[in-house]
């Protein structure tokens, strides 16, 4: 059982309001990328076992009624920084890029062999330092999407 299906189950019995927040990657940009490594870096990071379902917003809508959830609202925003916003830029990469090249490590440690993480550790190599200066850069904006829903149980 994932870690959100765990919260999830635990939450399905309690009463009152509850909020979810994840990340929407359809929603992300980077300016200045010409290389796309944002896109690629996304892919990757769609595919890690460890970073969790990333699509589990498309389904969530109809399975909160099922648990017995009304009134849900849902809202989409970004997280975002541009120009001189050099310490939110660095929030930014450690919430939302940070943990990637360890899970790419544990993923290779587990299965040497598998071809797809050897490919995910190439990448990283070449490519990881490369899209944190670019975030970091005076002239990018980055702008990470979250969806943000809200909805209650019960007597509220």
């Amino acid at each position: 059982m994932s870690f959100f299906c765990a919260i999830f189950w635990i939450c399905s019995f309690i009463e009152g309001k509850l909020v979810i927040i994840e990340a929407n990657d359809s929603a992300s940009y980077l300016s200045h990328d010409k290389q796309g490594l944002l896109g690629e870096f996304l892919k990757i990071l769609k595919k890690d076992k460890y970073s969790g379902n990333r699509e589990v917003g498309a389904s969530i809508c109809s399975i909160l009624p099922e648990c017995g959830y009304e009134n849900i609202c849902v809202w989409h925003d970004c997280v975002s920084a541009s120009g001189r916003e050099r310490e939110k830029k660095k929030a930014i990469f450690t919430t939302f890029f940070s943990y990637l090249s360890e899970d790419v490590l544990l993923l290779l440690e587990s299965e040497p062999e598998n071809e797809e993480y050897k490919l995910w550790a190439e990448w990283m190599d070449c490519y990881y330092k490369t899209l944190k200066r670019l975030i970091l850069q005076k002239k990018s904006t980055i702008s990470m999407g979250i969806k943000l829903l809200t909805c209650t149980k019960g007597g509220e």
